[in-house]
């Protein structure tokens, strides 16, 4: 939450030391808060084109050389992966605790797009990776022919 949902009187503050750690900073809705929370849910979705580098890189990739464009997607790939290992680990504990509380179901929820997201986006990047590397050897094997 930022200053201004604070200093226009959204939510309210304090923060709780803990052990060994920085103090952590707890925010609570007021009421007035949680009325602004509940008409914005009322409204509707705005809807935002994603913006994604590595695909711009793609789309301009015979620029560059394959193998620099089979490093950005095994890149991207190992960042995937190693959301894909949170997101599971955050998945593990909600279903643990799920059942007596309505909102870590509906946390689970998000997660859950989280998890398919990944391995929808890792399905692509071993397609995209397999596709390059058939592009070198289609290149390789021409070479070898015009010789």
């Amino acid at each position: 939450m930022g200053k201004s949902t604070l200093s226009s009187g959204l939510a309210i503050s304090h923060t709780e030391k803990q052990e060994g750690r920085p103090e952590r900073y707890v925010y609570t809705l007021t009421d007035k808060g949680l009325e602004e929370l509940r008409h914005w849910l009322t409204e509707p979705i705005e809807h935002s084109v994603e913006r994604n580098e590595l695909l711009l890189k793609l789309f301009f990739g015979r620029q560059n050389t394959i193998a620099d464009n089979i490093e950005h997607v095994q890149e991207f790939r190992t960042l995937l992966e190693q959301l894909l290992h949170k997101y599971r680990g955050i998945e593990e504990y909600l279903q643990a605790n799920c059942a007596d509380n309505a909102d870590l179901c509906y946390s689970l929820i998000t997660v859950r797009y989280g998890i398919l997201r990944c391995q929808a986006l890792l399905t692509w990047c071993d397609e995209t990776i397999d596709r390059l590397h058939t592009f070198t050897e289609t290149i390789q094997a021409a070479k070898q022919y015009e010789t």
